[in-house]
């Protein structure tokens, strides 16, 4: 790849700016976090665009207390705003938040709610957090997570109403940056540009939790960073796929598929061609990793409350697995299939 201006900054940046710690305090803990939010789900929508803000009160539970924090939130997700009850929200913490508070070092965070009011909304939530697990295992670039209950207090003209579900927190890619000491890219770059073996990487972890729902070169549900001088794509959002198989999810990203798919519990390959070995590396590579995958799917056992579901998300990435072991089967339903542009 041909080094530009920009490229040149980036790769000084990353070179000589301090690496930050693996974990923050928010995230260090995978027990569930409390949080209170109070909002009007009404007013959150008359916000149109990404960068005006509304105040919003924020409480976490701290030693059976409630702790109180400014905030200022905004919705996500245009096809949520259209089609959820639940809107996805980006949450900016106050500078007068406490020293000791898990909050005290993220300057944001987003949060992952349930789409719509509906039985098991919690598990299509905690599934999803899985899917951020599982990249974390086969990544050393990834965004950091932890679930969290909630209890949103919608305000209303008449009087709030208290909900509860679970949600999941996870990191703002301004904080990834500045935990890994790597710059984020933000425009697009051609997806052959990226690096190699990061691509492949995240085009096998899409596939085996059945996800089509993203775009390397349009940076659609992807972040771009920048260690080493190598351009490393990091997935989000993951309720489309299939691993999550959520009540509302259809095939998106279908006209950049080489094989036709119509549920999306089927798998078609999304990635881009590379060199041969490259496949074969990191498909070696994940392999590896075969028994932390599912130690990863078996530590959400208990907190699924459908029962049956968790049997499905063993078989769905099994098959994944015997599709790796199988030389004809890898060859035909990834390598061959991988785009050329």
């Amino acid at each position: 790849m041909r080094l530009t201006l920009p490229v040149l900054l980036l790769l000084i940046f990353s070179l000589t700016r301090p690496l930050y710690a693996q974990s923050t305090e928010l995230f260090a803990s995978s027990d569930p976090i409390n949080i209170r939010l109070q909002y009007s789900r009404k007013q959150l929508l008359t916000i149109t665009n990404d960068s005006t803000y509304m105040p919003g009160n924020m409480w976490y539970l701290s030693n059976g207390q409630w702790e109180a924090i400014t905030c200022k939130i905004r919705a996500r997700g245009n096809y949520r705003k259209k089609n959820c009850y639940y809107i996805p929200l980006k949450i900016k913490i106050g500078s007068s938040t406490q020293s000791d508070s898990p909050f005290d070092h993220e300057q944001k965070f987003k949060l992952v709610l349930p789409c719509k009011i509906e039985k098991l909304n919690d598990d299509a939530v905690i599934k999803e957090y899985l899917a951020y697990k599982l990249f974390e295992v086969l990544s050393p670039v990834y965004f950091q997570t932890r679930l969290a209950d909630l209890e949103w207090i919608e305000t209303s003209g008449k009087r709030d109403k208290s909900i509860k579900a679970t949600t999941l927190v996870f990191e703002d890619v301004d904080e990834a940056a500045s935990r890994l000491g790597i710059p984020e890219i933000r425009r697009n770059i051609p997806a052959l540009q990226q690096d190699d073996k990061a691509s492949v990487r995240l085009a096998l972890f899409q596939y085996m939790i059945g996800n089509t729902d993203y775009s390397t070169k349009g940076r659609h549900n992807i972040k771009l960073l920048f260690q080493d001088g190598k351009i490393i794509p990091v997935p989000f959002d993951f309720d489309l796929s299939g691993l999550v198989n959520a009540s509302y999810a259809h095939v998106s990203g279908a006209q950049n598929l080489s094989k036709n798919i119509t549920e999306v519990t089927q798998r078609a390959y999304k990635g881009y061609s590379r060199d041969r070995m490259i496949f074969y590396q990191v498909r070696d590579e994940i392999l590896e990793k075969e028994t932390q995958i599912f130690e990863e799917i078996n530590a959400i056992e208990n907190l699924l409350e459908e029962k049956r579901d968790f049997k499905r998300i063993h078989s769905f990435v099994r098959e994944f697995f015997e599709i790796l072991r199988d030389e004809k089967k890898f060859e035909k339903r990834i390598v061959l299939h991988a785009r050329q542009s």
